[in-house]
């Protein structure tokens, strides 16, 4: 995985001279690498000040951003330089920050009413999309530990994402649903996809490699006809996220008036509910002006609440579903789980052309922080 840090211009001297652009990228073992800009001048000489004037932002030896990888143990902080990469890499190897002998405390993850079970891989699905690209659908079982065995034939459409059509751009949570077709032949029923339990099948969809989707089968979406196999069946998956309309927000155990959680803890433990176990990912650059605005320096995580506050008039807790929107409306932002990640957007961010991200596992332990470069057309985002 490698993601891009920086991206600036140069120009060289002379009346006819043009911008040329470069991009600083790097991965998570610490590689810096410059990859061209399509349909843009390519920077071609060695060192910045080979050129009359650039338009960087970072000068010679300032830290662009300071990230962990977790599977090594290792702390990487990445600084500017003048030359080619235009980058340098310090590290701390088995650095305690990045969860080598004494981690630094995780949030917990809460009690869970659902329940932690286990899954196992029960049928699997590949097909080849319109992109040419391969597609694969997993699809696990609560509790099973046995045979996988495949689904031979997809329908006309295996697989279909659709969000949730809002009327307003503030709308707080776009649930995410995902619809499957298949063939029943002697092999395959869709009677096994029945169930009295909302969790039993966990579906997870996956294109280049990377996921698309993950969620639940929805027990009473299972639809076919009456007739004799072949035939074209359908089921649907969602997110799980509205079913946390029933679950109360887990207060963690002895909350007193002393507690606090930040909005990213809170963020965490909401998704926790879920059992997907997605890694969040937040788009938000609202600042106090007392707080310190660099790359890794994230509100979500900076500003922080009583979780004893996360009541109704009444007194009662509010559901989980209730807390992400009350969190979501307070920072003017939205939800959605897109690319196998939790995504938390602030709006106003999206008319942004760079897009400061900040990237968690899913307990809330801070990963790395990206910028974004977004092509605005009639308002969208791509």
């Amino acid at each position: 995985m490698a993601w891009e840090i920086d991206r600036f211009g140069v120009k060289p001297s002379g009346l006819f001279a043009k911008w040329r652009y470069t991009t600083v990228v790097v991965d998570e073992n610490g590689n810096i690498t410059n990859v061209p800009i399509p349909g843009k001048e390519v920077m071609n000489l060695p060192f910045i000040s080979d050129y009359k004037k650039n338009d960087r932002r970072y000068s010679d030896g300032q830290m662009i951003t300071e990230y962990c990888n977790l599977d090594t143990f290792t702390n990487y902080r990445i600084y500017a330089t003048n030359e080619r990469p235009f980058a340098r890499v310090e590290t701390d190897i088995n650095a305690a920050k990045c969860g080598y002998e004494e981690p630094l405390p995780e949030p917990a993850v809460p009690s869970n009413p659902f329940g932690n079970p286990s899954y196992g891989v029960y049928r699997t699905f590949s097909y080849c999309d319109v992109d040419d690209a391969n597609v694969n659908v997993t699809i696990e079982a609560k509790n099973y530990d046995g045979l996988v065995f495949p689904i031979k034939v997809g329908g006309r459409s295996p697989v279909i994402l659709s969000y949730k059509e809002v009327d307003d751009k503030f709308e707080p949570i776009r649930p995410l649903e995902c619809k499957l077709s298949f063939v029943v032949e002697d092999d395959f029923v869709l009677q096994e996809f029945y169930s009295n339990d909302e969790r039993t099948f966990r579906v997870t969809v996956e294109k280049y490699g990377r996921v698309q989707f993950k969620g639940y089968i929805i027990p009473d979406s299972c639809s076919e006809p009456f007739d004799a196999p072949p035939y074209e069946v359908t089921i649907r998956a969602t997110d799980a996220i509205g079913g946390l309309k029933s679950v109360t927000y887990p207060v963690p155990v002895g909350s007193s008036a002393e507690v606090k959680q930040s909005f990213v803890d809170i963020l965490a433990y909401c998704f926790a509910m879920t059992n997907l176990n997605l890694n969040i990912a937040t788009i938000c650059n609202l600042y106090e002006e007392k707080m310190p605005t660099g790359l890794n320096d994230d509100p979500l995580s900076l500003a922080s609440v009583n979780p004893l506050r996360l009541s109704k008039d009444s007194g009662v807790t509010m559901s989980v579903y209730e807390v992400l929107e009350q969190v979501s409306r307070a920072w003017g932002g939205y939800i959605v789980q897109s690319g196998g990640v939790w995504n938390f957007v602030r709006v106003n961010e999206l008319s942004n052309t760079r897009i400061r991200r900040r990237n968690y596992n899913y307990k809330g332990l801070f990963l790395y922080a990206d910028n974004l470069v977004s092509e605005r057309i009639i308002g969208a985002l791509r």
